[in-house]
């Protein structure tokens, strides 16, 4: 999402009649508004006033003129000694578009997506270059492009598009074509434009940062709905949405090769996959797996104790989503909940009853030892040692920073020990994780046979 600066003119949706100039900006901090003036009569001390929603008509922009602010409340009042106030308003969304974001749902064709590798994880390369001879002065580059690439999920579309721009000659003697790859979802139907966008925008977030093994960031969404008369012709209504992401790449991002990620859009085809169903059922079959495993990689813990209890916990939902709970450790765990019982008062119980929730726990180290078990002819190429040595270190580490931090004390296990550990168990994840997408033994081979960081991984 790229940051901007307008400067417009301003009403709350209780009082349109009220315009008040200001400027909105978005940068990495995310939105706000900046007021000269205030919706508000008067000076209050307290600045703690929220609008729920916000309209704005701002100059000429990239984005549409007209602006619709959602959940806003404001950080600071101010007021001269002339009587004129000023505000800052703190902005959760912002929906600039060709009109005003409608207050209640209305019908919407479809939403527009870009992330940061997608065009990588698609693979359109769709440029000629025609050097000609030395005797003609000339050199030609053609771009042709793509065919649309639909799935169907559901009652929906998934499609895989192209826009490009072209650039004349300026003054820096430079003409160019670029390319742009968008994920399209339609249609969408009666929504309300701040909320539709989050219904797939995560989950297809995460689809591109699993397969190109990176965070993602998302560079833009748009919705599309109705049309607006422009000269002799009618064209559609876009409306982009902005907020504050989870993650944002620093700098120019790196191309990603295929030895970079864990399989690209044509490894998916190649495998007869609708790589956008699966992933769907996917995220909703495994979703408190989902929302651990990525919020932590696009917002990776600070400190390594953190991070392996977060790599562990999100290996235990996952291994409790796809194995269950054992007979075994239910039965334990009422056993001790029972025993427990006739010790304690009913209002100790009350204390004591959240740290009894252990099943997950007993299950970890049978779970962890079936996942390698499943696994064992692809992950033994990076973890040649034991697994049941594997099983007792994740064991003797996990729960207990005290432990861990007495291990790396006393040189029993290192930091790097730590981090190479965590490297592997990411690798059962990702091989787990493959296989439930449909890939099969073999193509699971090939694709962590030839991905760079998984060889790396051999000679540790």
């Amino acid at each position: 999402m790229n940051f901007y600066k307008v400067d417009g003119v301003w009403s709350t949706s209780e009082n349109p009649k009220n315009r008040v100039a200001g400027t909105l900006s978005y940068t990495e901090k995310g939105l706000k508004l900046k007021l000269l003036g205030s919706f508000r009569k008067g000076w209050s001390p307290t600045s703690d006033y929220n609008y729920p929603i916000i309209q704005g008509v701002v100059e000429k922009n990239d984005y549409g003129s007209f602006v619709t602010l959602y959940d806003s409340f404001t950080t600071r009042s101010t007021i001269n000694s002339s009587g004129i106030g000023a505000e800052q308003i703190r902005v959760n969304k912002a929906v600039l578009g060709d009109d005003h974001a409608a207050n209640i749902p209305q019908e919407y064709n479809y939403i527009s997506f870009r992330y940061t590798h997608l065009q990588d994880w698609v693979g359109w390369l769709n440029f000629d270059v025609d050097h000609r001879s030395k005797d003609v002065r000339e050199s030609v580059i053609r771009y042709t492009r793509p065919e649309n690439i639909n799935f169907k999920v559901g009652e929906k579309t998934y499609k895989i598009a192209s826009s490009h721009r072209t650039t004349g000659i300026g003054s820096n003697a430079e003409a160019s074509i670029r390319q742009r790859t968008h994920l399209l979802v339609e249609p969408i139907g009666i929504a309300v434009a701040e909320k539709v966008s989050m219904d797939f925008f995560y989950d297809m977030q995460n689809l591109i940062s699993f397969a190109t093994d990176t965070p993602n960031a998302v560079d833009e969404i748009m919705l599309s709905s109705g049309e607006y008369p422009f000269e002799d012709n009618r064209l559609p209504k876009h409306y982009h949405l902005f907020f504050n992401p989870l993650f944002r790449t620093k700098g120019e991002p790196k191309r990603r090769f295929q030895m970079d990620m864990l399989f690209d859009l044509n490894d998916a085809r190649n495998a007869n996959l609708n790589i956008f169903q699966r992933w769907c059922d996917f995220s909703n079959e495994f979703r408190d797996f989902c929302v651990l495993y990525f919020a932590h990689t696009y917002r990776r813990p600070k400190f390594l104790d953190e991070r392996f209890q977060s790599l562990v916990t999100s290996l235990s939902l996952f291994c409790t989503r796809a194995f269950g709970n054992s007979q075994r450790s239910a039965s334990a765990t009422s056993e001790l909940h029972s025993l427990l019982t006739s010790k304690y008062n009913e209002r100790e119980m009350l204390w004591l009853t959240p740290v009894l929730n252990i099943q997950s726990q007993l299950d970890l180290p049978f779970q962890l030892s079936r996942l390698l078990d499943e696994h064992k002819s692809i992950i033994s190429n990076i973890i040649r040692s034991d697994f049941n040595d594997i099983i007792s270190l994740v064991c003797s580490l996990v729960g207990n920073y005290g432990i861990r931090l007495k291990a790396v004390e006393d040189g029993t296990i290192s930091s790097r020990d730590i981090i190479f550990l965590m490297d592997k168990l990411r690798w059962l994840l990702k091989v787990a994780i493959l296989k439930e997408l449909g890939f099969d033994e073999s193509a699971v081979d090939k694709l962590t046979a030839r991905n760079k960081t998984f060889n790396d991984l051999k000679s540790v």
